[in-house]
């Protein structure tokens, strides 16, 4: 019986021995195991958070994620392909998935497929969207001092836009959507927006009481008013029908959206009277931003720059193809007199005290680079 017990107890040493030797590497596997099981989580748990609105994650979770791990952005655009910026967007996202040896991928989806532009603007915001390229005039809702760059008959022409979006008072502009969780990028060329009508216009006197689809935000409306004409709202796809159905006598716009669109068929009459250049806006999320190394952000940046002088080349080779194709489908051109452009101006100058008076230093900053 004792020496029953004796080799029972023997092999029960011999076994908790091995058993600490086996557990020792249990341990070790296991926290190998629980490691990219953890980070496979908060991946999962960031996608998961991103398709219900909410992109936060711990700082405890943000330190597991690997930053080498190859990663997927979107980025937002409501215009077609083909369209001068969406060439601009893909050649920026052609561009940071080079520099980035691959790792960074940026998909592209334009059509308006992610939302308009005050939709994705808000996805950047929360982080759901990764990148957009959008307009200054909904831009300025989330960062108001954009506004002194839309207020009508600022520029001169382009040059004179340019000059003062490649100044230093331009790059703050474009940092100054940061107070809005956004990062900016690079500005984008957006043309000219002139007024098209279903009838003649060649003064002042010739726009009062004229029904025109406008940008929705007061300072659009405002230019419609100032001018005597009617601003409405709608969507830019139901322009047509709404002319033709006598709801609208016309809208405005850049050329390349006025031929794109078919508005020459409802409003063959496209005034050139240049009353906006309202530039567009490259910009990133903040919270994407955040989740990058700053060697990424870097990279992301530069690319972005790059694309810039890229997306203005396609602009005006778009701007000459457009305005061919128009003419031959009956556009009629319509340039305004000098006398007819100051008596437009001059009713607009009201919109300057209501809309500029917090932003003169910087009005008059751009009116001295003329």
């Amino acid at each position: 019986m004792k020496k029953l017990l004796g080799i029972f107890l023997l092999l029960t040493l011999i076994l908790g021995i091995t058993g600490c030797g086996s557990t020792d590497r249990t341990d070790s596997r296991d926290s190998r195991y629980q490691g990219s099981v953890a980070e496979s989580r908060v991946r999962d748990r960031k996608k998961l958070l991103a398709i219900n609105g909410d992109t936060s994650v711990s700082a405890s979770d943000e330190k597991t994620i690997n930053t080498d791990d190859k990663v997927t952005l979107r980025l937002a655009e409501v215009h077609a392909e083909g369209y001068p910026t969406t060439l601009a967007d893909k050649k920026f996202a052609e561009l940071v998935n080079q520099k980035t040896n691959g790792k960074i991928t940026i998909e592209v989806y334009s059509d308006g497929k992610l939302g308009d532009e005050n939709a994705v603007i808000e996805g950047m915001q929360n982080g759901t969207i990764d990148f957009a390229r959008v307009s200054v005039s909904p831009m300025a809702k989330t960062s108001p001092n954009l506004n002194a760059l839309s207020l009508p008959y600022l520029y001169e022409n382009s040059e004179h836009m340019w000059k003062v979006l490649n100044s230093d008072l331009g790059q703050q502009m474009l940092e100054s959507v940061s107070n809005a969780q956004l990062v900016g990028l690079a500005w984008y060329d957006g043309g000219a927006r002139n007024f098209f009508a279903n009838k003649e216009i060649k003064s002042l006197n010739d726009i009062k009481g004229l029904r025109f689809r406008m940008q929705n935000n007061d300072l659009m409306f405002g230019l419609a008013k100032a001018l005597g004409g009617e601003p409405k709202d709608m969507p830019m796809g139901d322009i047509n029908n709404a002319i033709e159905q006598g709801i609208l006598d016309g809208a405005e716009n850049n050329i390349p959206t006025y031929e794109s669109l078919g508005h020459v068929n409802y409003a063959p009459y496209y005034i050139f009277d240049s009353h906006s250049r309202i530039p567009e806006i490259l910009a990133g999320s903040e919270k994407t931003f955040s989740n990058l190394s700053s060697d990424d952000q870097k990279i992301i940046k530069d690319c972005a720059k790059q694309t810039q002088e890229f997306e203005i080349e396609q602009w005006k080779k778009r701007e000459i193809e457009s305005k061919e194709k128009v003419e031959k489908q009956g556009a009629k051109f319509i340039e305004l007199s000098d006398t007819a452009m100051e008596e437009i101006k001059k009713a607009c100058e009201p919109l300057y005290d209501e809309f500029g008076a917090d932003y003169k230093d910087i009005i008059q900053q751009i009116k001295d680079m003329a």
